[in-house]
C-alpha cells in the first residue's frame, strides 16, 4: 500500500529484469503492493487490425499488440478494482522510479486532495508539450491545456475507475491518448509537479523544465 491505499503494480512475466528491478524497487521503499500479471503483447496471440492514426504533430501510429495489451492490463486492473469496491487505488507500472521524498510529498499533497477527486497523475512523461499547471496546493496541480500524461503512476477514486472503464471500452488510440481524449474531460483531476513518480523509459535531461507553472 502507499498511504493506507491499495496499491498494483502492472508487469509481465515475460520480462523478468524488469519485474525483478521493479520488486526490488519498490520493496526498497518499503511499498506494500500487488502484483497484476498483465499480458505481454509479443506473446499474447492478440491479432490487431492495423489501425493508422496520427499524432498531433503528424507522425503516424498503428494499433500493434502491444498497445492492445496494455490497454487491456488496464482496463481488466480498473474493472478488478471497482467489482472489489475499493474507495481508491493507486495503479503503478512496472518501469516506474520513485523520486526523492516522494512519500512525505504524497502525504502532503493528500492532505489538500478534495474528497471528490476522480483520479491524480503522481507522475506523467511525454514532456516537451508546453504544459500549463495551475497551483493548488502543496504539489497538487491543475492541468490548464489538456495533456496527455501517460498511465505509469495514477491515483483513482471509485467514481474514476468507473468513467475510465465507461469511457474506454473501443480502442482507437493508446491508452494514455484515449484517456486523455475521452476520459479527463468527465474528471475532477490533478498532476502532482514535480513528478512523485517518474517513468524510466521517459528519462531524458532530468533538470530540464518544460512546464510553466501559473
Amino acid at each position: 500500500m502507499i498511504n493506507g491505499i491499495p496499491t498494483y503494480l502492472i508487469g509481465c512475466d515475460e520480462l523478468p529484469e524488469r519485474k525483478k528491478f521493479a520488486f526490488e524497487h519498490l520493496q526498497s521503499h518499503g511499498v506494500d503492493f500487488k502484483y497484476w500479471r498483465g499480458l505481454y503483447g509479443r506473446t499474447s496471440g492478440l491479432m490487431t487490425t492495423i489501425i493508422h492514426n496520427y499524432w498531433p504533430d503528424g507522425r503516424p501510429y498503428y494499433i500493434s499488440p502491444g498497445i492492445a495489451s496494455l490497454t487491456l492490463n488496464h482496463m481488466f486492473l480498473y474493472q478488478h478494482c471497482l467489482l472489489n469496491n475499493y474507495d481508491q487505488v493507486v495503479v503503478l507500472e512496472d518501469d516506474v522510479h520513485l523520486e526523492d521524498e516522494w512519500r512525505e510529498k504524497m502525504t502532503s499533497m493528500m492532505r489538500f486532495l478534495p474528497q471528490d477527486y476522480d483520479m491524480v497523475y503522481l507522475g506523467w512523461c511525454h514532456e516537451g508539450q508546453g504544459r500549463s499547471f495551475k497551483h493548488v496546493a502543496s504539489y497538487l496541480y491543475n492541468d490548464v491545456n489538456g495533456c496527455v500524461y501517460g498511465t505509469h503512476a495514477m491515483l483513482i477514486s471509485k467514481k474514476g475507475l468507473k468513467i475510465l472503464i465507461d469511457h474506454n471500452r473501443i480502442l482507437e488510440r493508446p491508452i494514455d491518448v484515449q484517456i486523455c481524449l475521452w476520459s479527463l474531460p468527465l474528471m475532477k483531476y490533478y498532476v502532482c509537479y514535480p513528478n512523485l513518480i517518474s517513468q524510466k523509459s521517459q528519462w531524458k535531461e532530468k533538470d530540464r523544465m518544460w512546464v510553466t507553472s501559473l
